[in-house]
């Protein structure tokens, strides 16, 4: 598996890149302490005066546009974005979705409105769409898959006996 974090500093590095459009996130360690720690920040980053940055605050907000239940959550550890020690997935989406709860003052600058604005315009392209929607209603398992494939295979035999039939009668 390609590391998920490969050129990716610090905690704040989110990246969408136009070529291989992948979103890395560096992985974040969630435990006993991390709600708290994100409120002190936050609170520390609300009394900011206006203009200087919000990175924990805005980090908060594109983190619970990702998650909103145990499903998300399990998603990203499995893609090594977050790092789970509370060990329940829905206690990391209530964690991020109570801290959104606390923002008051949101930064007029959003550290990530570019990212959002490059990830949204990817989203809204009727292939990419498409895509999605096939893999998941139709190609969701493994087996699918194969099935799949077993069908095209079979149908390219069938067209293929049916050529050679034509073709063995104009001969004649």
């Amino acid at each position: 598996m390609k590391d998920q974090n490969q050129g990716i500093e610090v905690m704040f590095d989110i990246m969408f890149t136009k070529d291989t459009k992948v979103l890395k996130i560096p992985t974040l360690q969630v435990n006993d302490w991390t709600e708290s720690l994100f409120r002190n920040y936050m609170a520390y980053e609300q009394f900011f005066p206006r203009g200087k940055p919000t990175y924990f605050v805005d980090y908060v907000v594109f983190m619970d546009n990702l998650i909103n239940t145990g499903k998300d959550v399990q998603l990203l550890c499995k893609s090594e974005v977050i790092d789970n020690w509370l060990g329940d997935d829905e206690a990391v989406a209530l964690m991020f979705n109570k801290l959104r709860d606390s923002i008051y003052m949101m930064s007029e600058d959003f550290y990530y409105a570019d990212i959002f604005g490059r990830v949204n315009e990817h989203c809204q392209r009727k292939w990419n769409k498409w895509k999605a929607a096939l893999k998941k209603n139709y190609f969701n398992t493994p087996w699918s898959l194969i099935s799949f494939l077993a069908a095209l295979v079979l149908l390219l035999l069938t067209l293929l006996q049916t050529i050679f039939s034509v073709l063995s009668y104009v001969k004649q």
